[in-house]
Order: C-alpha cells, then structure tokens, then sequence
C-alpha cells in the first residue's frame, strides 16, 4: 500500500474563511446557494409541485361539493308535510296526484319519483288520495306505507287512516290492493292481501293473516275533506272518536246509550261549533263545554 497524506484541516478551514471574508456579501449570498446539492434542490421542487397538486385537487373538489350535491340531494330529498289539530292540507305529489292530508296528521315522500320506479308515500294519521293513472311507457306502482301494510293502486280514489290502532282503507273508485306486514314489523306477508272494490273498506293490523272487504256504508271516512260531511248511519261513537282525533278534544258523553245511536245526514264541515250542534240536534240533546271537555249531556228524564 501506498502511504496517504493526511490535510491538514486546521490550515483548510483557515483558508476558507479567509475566501469567506474576502467576498462581498451579495457575493457571499449567491455563493452559498450556489453550494446547495442538486438532490436537496430537486426535493424543493418536487414538494413545491405536489403542494400545488393537493391544491387544485383541493379547489376541484370544493366546486364538486358545491355545486354537484345539491343537484344529487334535489332527487334524494325526502318531502314530510304534516297538519296541526283543525287543519287540512292540499299536497300535489310529484306525479301530478293530489293528497288531502288531515288534522293531527304526516306523509313523507321523495321530492321526485324517477320514471318506473314505485311511487311511495308514507303516512302516519289519515289522508284520502286521488291517484293519478300511469300513462304511456311508465306503469309504476302508486303506494302508501302504513305501519300496518302496503296500499297500492295505478289510478283511484280512496282514502287511508292509520291512528295507531290498526289501519283502514276505503276506496271511492278504481282498485286498491291491500298488503299486510308481518307481525314482525319488517316484511309483507304473501298471504294476508285484499283487492279493495269502490265502495268497500277493509280494516286491518300488522300480523294479520287474512283481510276482508266490507261495504262502507258510513260516508265518513270518504268525505271528512270535503265542505259537508256525508253520513249514512254512522255510529255516534266513531263520530266522537273522529272529532277527538281531527281536533284534539276530550268528549264525554254522560248517556252512554247515545254512543250506539246512528246519525244518517249532511253536516256542514267547516266549523266545529256547527258540527257538535248539528250532532246534539240529531241526538235531542245538549251541549256544553266545561273546562276544556265537551260533554253531551245525558236526555232528561219525563
């Protein structure tokens, strides 16, 4: 092996500050940068680049969220309109249908309904529904979901409650086929269905295993919405339980006897103070309101 000379490094660094000193600054400045490695040089920029990336991506995706979520959420958007105790409302659907939503009520739907796919309301309280027909190409199903089934028809009129205890279908015109879910709540049963014809209703419950129509003679349950209400001997009971339901009374009736009487006739429905006389009138009774109730007085005795 050759010897190797060793520098000295004392007498190296001396001369470099020597060189250091001797330059001026603006020099010094320009050759400090000059002595920077080219891989250290290369990284800057490679950062600087991807710096710049992440923020074009960053601006591309702030426009996609603004301006492109809305338009999705305008077809995914569900609609819930609901009533107070005393008030209706007129709904048209996004098909062109009409609902009459009733007091103490709510029906949820999409805000569009795309061609061929079902037309689905959900409804909690009471509505009656003048469905319009599919037409052309488009032969989706119209439905509506209560806790207790499935309602669907192409082209009708009918009316549907659901209160909590139990559901009701009546139909003014066309066809309705009825679809009870299963006592589990999750699924429609196969077996438990009815096909509802006009003036017929059927009264049913999740977990029932057959429905069955019956005529609907009563008037009340078709016309409630409209400016006069059509009875055709309706039970007084079910016209206490509707006025409690529609206006959030309490109603007592001292004669229970007059529970079982039937009311045949016209009322006008605009005005509750109307109604009640209308009622007592045809009971021959009276009645009053105490302390927030409204209580049908029981016949005097001859």
């Amino acid at each position: 092996f050759q010897p190797i000379s060793v520098p000295d490094i004392s007498q190296k660094l001396a001369q470099l500050e020597a060189a250091l000193e001797s330059e001026p600054p603006a020099e010094k400045a320009k050759t400090s940068i000059s002595r920077i490695p080219f891989p250290i040089l290369d990284n800057l920029r490679a950062r600087r680049w991807m710096w710049a990336a992440l923020g074009a991506a960053a601006t591309i995706l702030l426009l996609l969220v603004t301006y492109q979520i809305p338009v999705v959420q305008r077809w995914l958007h569900y609609r819930t309109v609901s009533t107070a105790y005393g008030e209706q409302k007129h709904i048209t659907l996004p098909d062109g249908s009409i609902a009459i939503l009733n007091a103490n009520s709510s029906l949820r739907f999409l805000s569009r309904w795309r061609e061929n796919s079902e037309r689905r309301c959900d409804l909690t309280g009471e509505a009656y529904f003048d469905v319009k027909s599919s037409t052309g190409e488009s032969q989706s199903e119209f439905a509506v979901y209560t806790r207790d089934g499935r309602i669907a028809v192409m082209g009708t009129r009918f009316a549907v409650r659901d209160r909590g205890a139990g559901s009701r279908v009546t139909v003014e015109e066309g066809l309705v086929k009825i679809t009870a879910i299963d006592s589990t709540g999750k699924h429609l049963s196969s077996k438990a269905t009815a096909i509802v014809r006009p003036g017929q209703y059927v009264a049913f419950r999740r977990g029932d295993r057959q429905l069955t129509p019956h005529e609907a003679r009563w008037g009340l349950y078709i016309t409630w919405w409209r400016d006069h209400l059509v009875l055709r001997e309706a039970p007084f009971r079910e016209i206490v339980q509707r006025l409690e339901e529609t206006y959030g009374l309490t109603i007592e009736v001292e004669d229970p006897a007059l529970l079982d009487h039937t009311i045949s006739g016209s009322i006008e429905n605009r005005d509750l103070e109307i109604i009640l006389r209308t009622l007592a009138e045809a009971l021959q009774t009276r009645v009053e309101q105490q302390e927030g109730k409204i209580i049908f007085k029981a016949a005097p005795q001859l």
